[in-house]
């Protein structure tokens, strides 16, 4: 049975993959919150999963061996991918042009089927 903590961060942690699969997502987030950089926002917000994974026994417990393992492979794609766009980074919409971008977006969505649901 899950906490409180353990559902809500899992709440978050797919709200935030449902954010990099899709730019229609992306580009809402914009316009509700146009000030904010939103593709910097969602690299900041995965950082938090991310080490939570690592550092947080509670978090680790909600995922298999599998499931951590393809954190751990987004995470690298990450964080190539955005040494690859540079910084700053472009912001929505500018960000959809280039395709490293879109393959991390193809690749938060495939993290997404295969971690637990909330």
């Amino acid at each position: 049975m899950k906490t409180e903590l353990q559902k809500n961060s899992l709440w978050q942690l797919r709200r935030t993959l449902e954010d990099l699969s899709s730019t229609d997502r992306q580009r809402h987030y914009k316009e509700q919150v146009p000030f904010v950089d939103v593709p910097r926002e969602l690299l900041v917000q995965w950082d938090t999963h991310i080490r939570y994974l690592r550092e947080m026994t509670w978090f680790r417990k909600l995922f298999n061996r599998e499931q951590a393992s393809a954190m751990e492979r987004f995470d690298i794609l990450l964080q190539q991918t955005a040494s690859q766009l540079g910084y700053p980074l472009p912001d929505v919409p500018e960000i959809f042009e280039h395709a490293a971008w879109r393959e991390l977006g193809s690749e938060a969505k495939w993290l997404l089927e295969l971690l637990p649901e909330e």
